[in-house]
């Protein structure tokens, strides 16, 4: 799996190379300027950033977008759409599903890239 690194907010990438620089024992300024693009580390699977839904919205209306993205991928349309983005089917996941994105968030605070 490789990472597209768009954003500092981005947990996708980010975050990950921040984690992996720590992992190295990198510190201050690793990058400078930037010539050529090299793989430093490949990942394995990890869950997308969830979903979410302001509170304030009635729970009827939360849950509506959530149960059509659990169903997509029955309907032959929104199959195709997700095989257009390369996802089989959207699944329901528990909150300690994204532990594994909270643990690289958390080991990479203080590393600035």
């Amino acid at each position: 799996m490789r990472a597209n690194c768009t954003s500092a907010g981005s947990v996708a990438c980010y975050d990950v190379v921040r984690h992996r620089l720590v992992c190295l024992r990198e510190r201050g300024d690793f990058f400078g300027t930037v010539i050529e693009l090299r793989t430093i580390d490949t990942l394995r699977p990890s869950p997308m950033p969830p979903w979410v839904a302001s509170r304030a919205l009635p729970e009827a209306t939360r849950r509506k977008p959530g149960r059509a993205l659990l169903a997509m991928h029955s309907d032959p349309a929104g199959a195709e759409i997700l095989s257009a983005i390369g996802i089989a089917a959207f699944v329901a996941v528990r909150d300690r599903t994204y532990d594994p994105i909270r643990r690289v968030a958390e080991s990479s605070v203080g590393i600035s890239l």
